[in-house]
């Protein structure tokens, strides 16, 4: 969704289920797609999580996944005398997992786009909050690199 000079949204939402939840084995249920390092070689934003341990989230009931980024475009950023001709700019965040009324996980971002070297964007900072439910589980930085140089 472009919003012309305050920048763009962008989102991805994932809904689903299984129909006989009964008899499900490991291998069939439902895995989130998740990053534990603090390197990420791949430039889809909108389809993983970015703090999560791998394997802690699994189901074999309903689940929603929303993948919300809202890109700024220069409007924090040009702000700032010191960067505002590198032609970086500031994106916020938020994935939510809800996998029953009992468990939900979050995550929230504040990250700079657009770094690298002689105007070629090669990395994206992010800084991520997540939450399981209500609690803060963990906190940091998440480098990721372009799938250009992959």
């Amino acid at each position: 969704m472009d919003l012309n000079l305050w920048g763009y949204f962008s989102y991805n939402l994932e809904l689903g289920g299984f129909l006989n939840s009964n008899n499900i084995s490991a291998i069939d249920q439902y895995y989130l797609n998740t990053n534990q390092s603090r390197v990420v070689l791949d430039k889809d934003y909108l389809k993983s999580f970015k703090l999560i341990p791998y394997y802690t989230s699994i189901t074999q009931n309903k689940f929603a996944n929303i993948f919300f980024e809202y890109h700024l475009e220069g409007k924090l950023m040009d702000n700032l005398p010191v960067l505002k001709n590198w032609g970086i700019k500031s994106v916020i965040g938020l994935n939510r997992s809800q996998f029953s009324s009992e468990h939900s996980y979050s995550e929230l971002s504040f990250g700079i786009e657009n770094l690298g070297i002689n105007g070629i964007p090669i990395f994206r900072l992010d800084y991520v909050w997540s939450f399981e439910n209500t609690s803060l589980l963990r906190n940091g930085l998440v480098l990721h690199v372009s799938n250009t140089f992959n």
